[in-house]
């Protein structure tokens, strides 16, 4: 069997709880990277994949390229959605147990990305404590303390043309890169990966069907480790 980390980038939008649902029914956790000014206006669904016990992650306030940042500006980014994801926790009365942080992108900040790990440094950031991970994240990434990916369908690309770098991407070309692109990693199972999925308006539908190939495909989902 093999071991995925699912993470979930770009929320909350419209359908969000909708997803949060069929994750519970499948008995699946995820990291659910949230941008503040989503947060803000959808703190309900948050306040309720909290409680379904899903954790939230910075993924900045209106996802910029941070490499356009100066290092006020991440900063800004970085502590205001902060603020909002720290509020919704409180609302709840439950423990942030994890402070994660994934830059839009993965766009680490170009020249100033030393400066961008500090901050996240002194924000408490850490990259979760992985079972087994991926080698090669533990080498390229595992010094950083944002939490970056191995596997990335492209589901962005079945968005509509036009609505978030969309090019209406079928689901069967989105599975076909998949195992083109992540294949060798799906089909290893003697260490764990860290996929990523987004929570886009246009690819609602697809949402489930790209989480029920990797089931049929013998995938066992991890909840996020707690350090």
């Amino acid at each position: 069997m093999k071991g995925l980390y699912l993470t979930i980038d770009d929320a909350p939008r419209k359908d969000f709880k909708k997803k949060i649902d069929f994750l519970i029914s499948k008995k699946i956790e995820a990291v659910i990277f949230c941008t503040g000014e989503l947060a803000e206006r959808n703190k309900e669904a948050l306040q309720y994949a909290i409680k379904m016990g899903f954790t939230l992650g910075n993924h900045g306030y209106n996802h910029p390229h941070f490499s356009s940042l100066t290092a006020g500006q991440a900063k800004e980014q970085i502590e205001k959605t902060d603020k909002i994801i720290d509020s919704v926790y409180d609302s709840i009365k439950e423990n942030r147990l994890l402070k994660l942080f994934r830059f839009p992108y993965g766009d680490n900040g170009g020249m100033l990305a030393k400066s961008f790990q500090e901050i996240l440094a002194d924000l408490n950031y850490k990259q979760m404590d992985y079972k087994n991970v991926n080698p090669i994240y533990e080498k390229v990434f595992g010094k950083e303390l944002d939490m970056m990916w191995t596997i990335d369908p492209q589901d962005w690309k079945m968005n509509p043309i036009g609505e978030e770098g969309g090019e209406n991407q079928s689901f069967e070309k989105t599975i076909k890169n998949l195992k083109e692109n992540g294949g060798l990693y799906l089909k290893d199972s003697n260490f764990t990966d860290i996929f990523l999925i987004h929570d886009h308006n246009g690819t609602s539908e697809k949402f489930p069907q790209v989480i029920e190939f990797l089931l049929q495909n013998e995938v066992i989902f991890l909840p996020p480790v707690h350090t």
